[in-house]
């Protein structure tokens, strides 16, 4: 019985321990310190946890940490501070979570193959409608922009930057499949 409760805690802190390491690895994947080969990493481990984690509490969880971290990329880029700082970084995370909740909610829903598809279909759209309604930065912040001295590059000469974003986010989902 102990081995077994044992085992369930185990299970339990799963999805806590993916979520530290995609924090790290998110911390270090674009804007103030940004370490390429991370913006590939980090969503696997943001997407194993949100997955793994049994309510809500653990997605919301991660949502808070996901607006704290991306508020620490971006301390002394964004000319702001107080609520409007906070604000904006609550509105930007928006936009950074939403394929992960998006991946949450369909991927037992298609098949294997499809459901890989959605995270990086949905980080495409939601960088796009960033891209777009953000008159003064444009596509400041896509994952494409993290990249630099890769032959990957040119595939941006025929797909502009959203194929690299598709690129980048399919990764994470092609290793959890």
């Amino acid at each position: 019985m102990e081995l077994l409760n044992h085992i369930k805690s185990r299970k339990a802190i799963l999805p806590y321990l993916y979520l530290t390491i995609g924090l790290v690895l998110f911390l270090f994947s674009n804007f103030n310190w940004t370490v390429p080969i991370l913006t590939w990493i980090a969503p696997f481990f943001l997407i194993r946890s949100v997955r793994k984690f049994k309510d809500w509490k653990g997605v919301t969880f991660t949502f808070i940490l996901i607006v704290i971290a991306h508020s620490i990329q971006l301390k002394e880029i964004i000319p702001a501070q107080g609520i409007l700082y906070f604000m904006i970084m609550l509105g930007g995370c928006i936009f950074i979570f939403l394929p992960y909740l998006t991946d949450r909610w369909l991927n037992k829903k298609l098949n294997a193959f499809q459901a890989t598809l959605v995270f990086p279909i949905t980080s495409v759209i939601a960088e796009y409608v960033v891209s777009i309604s953000n008159g003064y930065a444009g596509s400041w912040g896509s994952l494409a922009h993290t990249q630099d001295n890769l032959v990957l590059l040119q595939l941006t000469s025929i797909t502009g930057i959203w194929g690299l974003t598709f690129i980048i986010a399919w990764t994470g989902p092609i290793l959890n499949w």
